[in-house]
């Protein structure tokens, strides 16, 4: 028994220092051009450098991002093919979506926790309204006559735009987009007074006194906005909610070689060019090891499931 299993180890051993032999993909399930994959596209040049292969992008968008990350969870465990999780596909999807083709626990190995963003609560600044207790006041008394914008049925927008309802009690009506793109450029025109979106795409449009920040979903404060308040500065701490993104194997993929992509990884992440990148987003860059990545799963998989639970949300 203890000869086999020195005889894995080594085997394991020369495989990683094999790697990566050839041309390595990731699997990205957005569309090109977005921000998730200007940011991959971004680590992918000095993750190409570290590994010592070029590193081809991938982009599998559609169905709330379950193509590609189904894909992804079927490639060969050794290395060579990635794929970018997000809490869309990792968290969400697995709730909402039936005969989902991937277990988002059991069909990876995860390798680094890149990204946490949170969410923000922006409303057109022509509604008059300055803080949160405005907004409930206004809702209140024009029950039915606010409209918020998403990024589409059982987006991520839509179901903070839910959760919002339900915690503050007021009645505002949905009004879905076909992405986050255009659900902003809707609140901008005043065709849709409020909705969530992200920090990077709000915050010019904040600067420039076209929209009003009312809180931001993370934990602490963005860096690139930091005079707005958290969910629970605010008083709610129930609306706290960010969204992540790392780097993962399929399951099955040696733990050598997983363990050099997450080493390579966090150095990549401690480079100037990417945490300006990211705190130009809002973002911060967790990192931590593989078996944190996996916590971090998990517990947004359970946290998902049960915001959606509350808010009735599904998918139509």
């Amino acid at each position: 028994m203890l000869s086999g299993a020195v005889a894995a180890g080594a085997m394991g051993a020369s495989r990683a220092q094999d790697y990566p032999s050839r041309v390595v993909k990731i699997i990205v399930p957005t569309s090109p051009g977005g921000i998730v994959d200007v940011e991959v596209r971004r680590l992918a040049v000095h993750l190409a450098r570290a590994l010592g292969q070029p590193i081809i992008i991938d982009n599998r968008p559609g169905a709330s991002n379950t193509i590609g990350t189904a894909v992804g969870a079927k490639a060969a465990p050794d290395g060579h093919t990635l794929t970018w999780g997000s809490t869309t596909a990792l968290s969400t999807a697995p709730v909402l979506v039936p005969n989902l083709p991937y277990d988002p626990v059991k069909d990876f190995a995860p390798v680094i926790e890149y990204a946490r963003v949170p969410a923000l609560l922006v409303i057109n600044s022509s509604l008059g309204v300055r803080d949160l207790q405005g907004l409930v006041a206004l809702a209140k008394n024009r029950p039915g006559q606010l409209n918020y914008a998403s990024n589409g049925p059982a987006g991520s927008l839509h179901i903070m735009g839910e959760l919002l309802k339900v915690t503050l009690g007021i009645d505002i009506v949905h009004v879905p987009y076909k992405a986050a793109a255009p659900a902003l450029l809707s609140i901008l025109g005043n065709e849709t007074q409020l909705g969530f979106d992200f920090p990077v795409t709000s915050a010019p449009h904040i600067r420039s006194g076209k929209l009003v920040p009312l809180f931001i979903t993370g934990p602490d404060r963005a860096p690139n906005l930091p005079d707005v308040p958290t969910a629970a500065e605010v008083g709610y701490p129930q609306l706290e909610v960010i969204f992540f993104g790392g780097l993962l194997a399929p399951a099955g993929t040696s733990r050598e070689i997983v363990l050099r992509l997450n080493s390579e990884m966090a150095k990549i992440m401690r480079t100037p060019e990417i945490v300006d990148s990211l705190r130009s987003t809002g973002a911060v860059a967790p990192g931590g090891s593989p078996e944190d990545f996996r916590k971090v799963i998990g517990e947004e998989l359970v946290k998902w499931r049960r915001i959606i639970k509350v808010t009735g949300v599904r998918m139509e």
